[in-house]
């Protein structure tokens, strides 16, 4: 026989099937509100989805409090201009190595952007304070030895660090006028040997000393490059000798490709010749012994009866077979 229950008791009848039905739907309910295991993040900063339930989730009527701000329906009011998600027009998602600029997607020079002591130049972040090729911006290197100190082209001498004036050049010892500096004189390291230096050229007495020759008689205005000349070879007080040299050659006397011939013992005026150290002339194969068998020239042998002895002459000691005594 069927039971009939009484009105007053139906409403928790009611109740108590809602909440069995409540609980049993309950997993189902969570799977649903729950992202899937792959449904992840495209960026850093993630997407963000409110969910409205049906009502605008920005103004009332789907305004938003700022003229500059567009609501979009899943996120509310944002900036189209700059919003990487929301670019130009809503759920416009820029791609993984875009930005947003005004609102368009573009893929910048650098990516990721550079930090704030950085700058962009040619794909690459660079230290404008300290680079070298990108000082100060992206238009100006600096040249060695110029260094780029303080996102400026400095001269760096290692113990300090100058800006030269217009016209000047960085020297190894720092910024230099090469038109009138005695020790920089037309360029770096070109000294004048305490002469003065006039438009980039050393003085020497009434003449001016080319760039690479030096002042060897200040009086009389002789000029000499002493890397090869037989007169002031090396310096200006060396002159290399016609009988045993051939020429000056970096600042060194040369018979043909070896050093001047040795002099032996043979001193003017005595002019006395030692057979233990006998002279030396520069011949067509090298260095050649004075002796009997080239006395007065090269190849030239003393004839029978004979023998190489040396004699003062005018200004040094000359070479001739004699009868000994």
């Amino acid at each position: 026989m069927r039971r009939t229950l009484p009105t007053a008791d139906l409403p928790a009848v009611a109740l108590a099937k809602a909440g069995r039905l409540l609980f049993s739907a309950l997993p189902f309910l969570l799977a649903a509100c729950s992202p899937a295991a792959d449904d992840t993040g495209v960026r850093d900063v993630p997407r963000e989805v409110h969910d409205s339930g049906g009502d605008s989730i920005c103004g009332p009527g789907g305004e938003c409090g700022d003229a500059y701000l567009t609501c979009c329906p899943t996120v509310g009011c944002v900036d189209l201009h700059d919003d990487l998600f929301n670019c130009g027009e809503c759920d416009n998602e820029c791609a993984l190595d875009e930005e947003c600029q005004s609102g368009v997607c573009f893929t910048p020079e650098c990516f990721p952007e550079c930090d704030s002591r950085q700058i962009c130049c040619g794909g690459d972040c660079v230290d404008p304070m300290s680079n070298d090729q990108y000082c100060g911006d992206c238009r100006h290197s600096c040249d060695a030895p110029l260094r780029c100190l303080g996102g400026a082209c400095m001269c760096d001498t290692g113990l300090g660090a100058d800006m030269c004036n217009p016209g000047e050049e960085c020297c190894s010892a720092g910024c230099a006028d090469l038109m009138n500096d005695p020790e920089n004189c037309g360029e770096c390291g070109a000294s004048c040997g305490g002469l003065p230096c006039n438009a980039g050229q050393c003085s020497c007495g009434p003449t001016v000393c080319p760039v690479g020759q030096a002042c060897c008689d200040q009086e009389r205005g002789t000029c000499a490059d002493l890397s090869s000349d037989m007169d002031h070879c090396g310096h200006c007080d060396t002159k290399c000798d016609g009988d045993r040299a051939t020429g000056c050659v970096e600042g060194q006397c040369m018979c043909h490709d070896e050093p001047q011939c040795a002099s032996g013992t043979v001193t003017y005026p005595l002019c006395q010749m030692s057979p233990m150290m006998p002279p030396h002339r520069c011949c067509s194969g090298g260095c050649e012994r004075v002796d009997d068998w080239g006395c007065a020239g090269c190849g030239r042998a003393c004839s029978g009866g004979t023998e190489c002895q040396a004699s003062p002459g005018l200004f040094d000691c000359t070479f001739s077979c004699q009868v000994p005594e």
